[in-house]
């Protein structure tokens, strides 16, 4: 019962996300003299969209420490030799 009950929580999931891409998509035709996005472009909007609530289960703590871990292994300007 669970796997059946999470499955229906996905498939609603993935409706709303779809309707909001497609009001998204909807306004921002508004913008572009009418001109929806392209389908290259829905597919990024929608990756990021679905990037977001990966990033909030992560939560602050992870996202503090990964934080952390890639600004010390960091390459500097310096190491670079790019002048600021």
């Amino acid at each position: 019962m669970t796997f059946h009950r999470n499955a229906e929580k996905s498939a609603v999931d993935q409706e709303s996300r779809d309707t909001a891409m497609a009001s998204s998509c909807r306004r921002q035709a508004d913008r572009r003299n009418g001109r929806p996005l392209t389908d290259d472009e829905r597919r990024w909007f929608r990756q990021i969209i679905q990037r977001v609530p990966a990033l909030l289960v992560l939560g602050p703590t992870v996202l503090n420490e990964l934080y952390e871990q890639t600004t010390a292994n960091a390459i500097t300007a310096e190491e670079l030799q790019i002048a600021r």
